[in-house]
């Protein structure tokens, strides 16, 4: 609720109240939905802990459907082991989409 942008301008983050049409509820900077994750780097200067965009328009990941296995007799001892792969690839679509912002 206290953070300010570079002009010292309050950010106002919303809280929206839950929905009975299966909107998004929680809280929003501007109308854009605020998701908090793990996977990003703690508040720390010089640290990008702050991804801001369209994650659909900027980023795809596929998984293909089919499996495929392999029969290890050999490395399982008395029993037949098994080896399971699914590929996944991932790519960038638009890198314009999104930006990381740099903690100062």
């Amino acid at each position: 609720m206290t953070m300010t942008d570079a002009m010292g301008r309050p950010i106002r983050l919303y809280h929206t109240p839950a929905t009975n049409a299966g909107g998004f509820t929680g809280f929003q900077i501007a109308g854009s939905p605020v998701r908090i994750v793990s996977w990003l780097p703690n508040v720390q200067p010089g640290s990008t802990p702050i991804l801001f965009g369209d994650l659909e328009s900027m980023y795809m990941i596929v998984t293909r459907v089919a499996l495929t296995m392999q029969s290890d007799p050999y490395s399982g001892g008395f029993c037949t082991t098994f080896k399971f792969s699914a590929p996944v690839g991932e790519n960038t679509i638009c890198p314009g989409a999104g930006r990381l912002l740099r903690i100062q």
